[in-house]
């Protein structure tokens, strides 16, 4: 069966996004990094792969453009310019160059003290995931995010910057579907997996952000399906 999880009475978890590109030679250790974080209880680490460098010679096999666009959000917030990979960002309001290991340690130190708001991911009858936020008063409103992810996902490159290379990506993300609005009051969604579009790795995860790509107030993990 299906395992649960919910916040109440876990470790909060910090999101840790990396945007990385299997056509970028500098992104290797920051997809290394990213596996190590994964594996700590405190962090929620998310493989989200760009498409923006497929003209170097190698298309991404686990690019989606969505995932450029969420990018170019965040680099809006961060007053950039432009895009780049690898990009690490914490819990929605912090980022730094994902290879840059100290950096990224120092984010995960500051985000601890970060306010949450409770988030639960159960699974329901009927093949479908009932998604919570609990009331609190430290933000107006914020988007529930529904996220998909692989574990893992080993990749052998032919061309381009990293032609040659074998890579474990972990965490690598399918989808992020927004299934909900949050105001400050308690709320609950359910939603049928199968109802959402494309192919589906064996966990979920939920995700409640301000609008507009802004601070995450709380995140929650679970899988996987059987």
């Amino acid at each position: 069966m299906l395992c649960a999880s919910a916040a109440a009475g876990e470790r909060p978890l910090t999101v840790v996004e990396l945007f990385t590109s299997q056509g970028c030679s500098s992104c290797p250790p920051a997809d290394q990094f990213l596996t190590e974080l994964a594996a700590r209880d405190d962090v929620l680490a998310l493989g989200f792969h760009v498409d923006y460098w497929d003209y170097v010679g190698w298309h991404d096999t686990l690019a989606k453009p969505d995932f450029g666009k969420r990018q170019k959000h965040y680099a809006k917030r961060f007053h950039h310019n432009s895009v780049y990979t690898p990009q690490i960002v914490v819990n929605g309001m912090r980022e730094t160059p994902g290879s840059d290991r100290t950096a990224v340690l120092a984010l995960l130190g500051d985000a601890a003290a970060d306010e949450r708001v409770a988030v639960s991911l159960i699974a329901a009858e009927g093949d479908t995931l009932r998604v919570s936020a609990s009331a609190a008063v430290i933000s107006p409103a914020a988007d529930l995010w529904l996220v998909n992810f692989e574990g893992g996902r080993v990749v052998d490159i032919g061309k381009g910057e990293n032609q040659g290379r074998r890579i474990l990506y972990s965490n690598v993300v399918c989808g992020a579907w927004k299934v909900g609005t949050w105001t400050g009051s308690a709320v609950d969604v359910t939603v049928r997996p199968s109802d959402l579009p494309g192919d589906k790795g064996a966990f979920w995860a939920a995700i409640l952000q301000e609008p507009g790509y802004g601070r995450i107030l709380g995140a929650t993990r679970l899988g996987p399906r059987p």
